[in-house]
């Protein structure tokens, strides 16, 4: 069977850049590993150092139905246990692995082989792209326009299907038929998300009420309007008038930071996310010309590559495999989630640009933590969209709040 590939333009240059990155995935993540990994390692005659970190740096991983006991050790998953500062125990001085440089590649665990490299399977599809957690896959972003532009790939050749932990099986599409549009509702918000001539805000806005509209449809059980709306919204991209009265919106800096703001205290405190913005505030009111100085410095630091910006919001839709992130969740609901997303991480990079130092090198740190926290948790996404419906916060005029 011939496969389709979705794919950014950046995923076939994408590259580990090992001791060099700033945010590395083998700090403060405690990656998975099969029995039949561990195995492997350890049957192709390791040094003495590495055999000892072999044995005690694994602890089985107990699922939730004590299904454990009926899984051979081979079949068993167990997570590494961590060094005190955070670090995986096989990550060296340099900043490499112990077991790729004594064994080679092959021998690394398929999550740590995969990373930051995801696949997502949607009947003869294949979407495949690279997560923002990664600090080498957003220098990619911020070097090429067009690094998010989609493009298309097809092969005969043999799919490993491992290297999808998700995908649209039969069953799910017949219990969510809505799941059947996933490519072009897929293909929809990255045209809207990278459209050149409107702004990022504008954009997320009109697909805020897109959204809306979609939303609407599955309730209504006219899902098959999907293509249809799909249509009307792209041409109301072309639309001047709408956009103007998109445009003339006036952003309201006091919601988005408090949204920001609870979404660090209230749901991030415990993920490991170094990330203050307290110097955008003084309690409960916002310093007006440090705002003004943090966006000032952070168009400066991207000048001439604003493209920047757009570029990590459309391949955080890839991340969050909008718009179904949370299947039970609705369209609009999963589409407030991300709004919310874009709207932390431009908050986070004024407070980060008002302080004027390494703008570019800081800002990227920052959207790498947040991208762990927003896009591979999915129980934070279920509470953070919770939390949006407990304030009301799941409309159209409220994205626009949060992200004008």
């Amino acid at each position: 069977m011939a496969l389709h590939y979705k794919q950014p333009k950046y995923y076939d240059k994408f590259k580990c850049i090992g001791g060099k990155c700033t945010v590395s995935c083998c700090e403060r993540w405690s990656i998975d590993w099969y029995g039949h990994e561990i195995k492997k390692v350890k049957d192709a005659n390791p040094s003495d150092e590495l055999k000892e970190l072999l044995e005690k740096s694994f602890k089985e991983k107990l699922d939730t139905f004590n299904f454990s006991d009926l899984r051979t050790d081979e079949e068993k998953r167990y997570s590494i246990i961590l060094k005190e500062n955070g670090n995986c125990p096989f990550h060296n001085e340099e900043g490499l692995c112990m077991i790729q440089k004594e064994l080679g590649e092959e021998y690394l665990s398929e999550t740590c082989t995969i990373y930051p490299r995801k696949h997502f399977i949607h009947k003869e599809n294949i979407i495949r792209s690279c997560y923002n957690s990664c600090p080498a896959v957003l220098d990619l972003l911020s070097e090429d326009i067009n690094a998010v532009r989609l493009e298309s790939q097809y092969t005969e050749s043999d799919f490993h299907y491992r290297l999808s932990s998700d995908g649209d099986k039969l069953k799910r599409l017949e219990n969510y038929p809505v799941l059947n549009y996933r490519m072009e509702l897929m293909e929809f918000y990255n045209k809207l998300i990278t459209d050149r001539n409107v702004s990022l805000e504008t954009a997320i806005v009109l697909g805020a009420l897109a959204s809306k509209r979609f939303t609407d449809a599955v309730e209504n059980n006219k899902i098959d309007e999907i293509p249809a709306l799909i249509k009307e919204y792209e041409e109301k991209l072309k639309d001047k008038a709408t956009i103007k009265a998109i445009e003339e919106i006036k952003p309201n800096y006091l919601v988005q930071f408090k949204f920001v703001n609870n979404l660090l205290v209230t749901f991030l405190e415990n993920a490991d996310i170094q990330i203050n913005i307290s110097n955008l505030h003084d309690g409960e009111k916002l310093i007006p010309e440090n705002y003004a100085r943090g966006i000032a410095n952070l168009n400066d630091t991207f000048k001439g590559r604003e493209y920047f910006f757009k570029n990590v919001a459309a391949n955080m839709l890839f991340d969050f495999n909008m718009p179904f992130r949370i299947q039970e969740c609705s369209i609009l609901e999963n589409y407030t989630y991300y709004a919310l997303a874009v709207a932390s991480l431009k908050v986070i990079g004024v407070s980060v640009a008002e302080k004027g130092v390494d703008v570019e090198k800081k800002y990227k740190n920052a959207i790498s933590m947040m991208g762990r926290a927003f896009a591979h948790n999915k129980t934070r996404t279920k509470n953070v969209i919770e939390y949006l419906k407990e304030h009301g916060f799941t409309s159209a005029a409220h994205v626009a709040l949060l992200i004008k």
